[in-house]
């Protein structure tokens, strides 16, 4: 079982999700639009208190990306970090197990330690 890297997407980073994003809306049978998506993408990496996207690496191949958007409730103390998105592509073998998803929220620094997710 190899272990995937996660790498924070910076806007150099923005084909690499888009075709990422592009096969999560095909797999969930989700209607892409790829203008719309890429002005979305565009976004959220030059603008960090929206949120931040993540890119998952196994071996050097980007297999995946996560999105964890911002908001604020005072329920929870104030700001709160909100996993968004999260697509992993179908890869042979046990290569990732149940415990990943938990690390790659934990990689976020801005989850705090806070479980609420």
């Amino acid at each position: 079982m190899t272990t995937p890297d996660f790498l924070r997407a910076q806007p150099e980073h923005a084909k690499i999700l888009l075709e990422s994003v592009r096969a999560y809306y095909a797999f969930d049978g989700i209607g892409f639009e790829a203008d719309r998506v890429r002005r979305a993408i565009l976004q959220l990496l030059e603008s960090p208190f929206l949120g931040e996207a993540w890119l998952i690496r196994d071996r050097g191949d980007f297999v995946g990306h996560f999105v964890i958007s911002f908001g604020f409730d005072i329920e929870f103390g104030g700001q709160q970090a909100t996993l968004t998105e999260f697509y992993l592509e179908e890869r042979p073998g046990p290569w990732l197990s149940r415990r990943r998803p938990l690390s790659a929220y934990q990689t976020c620094p801005h989850t705090g330690g806070n479980d609420h997710a």
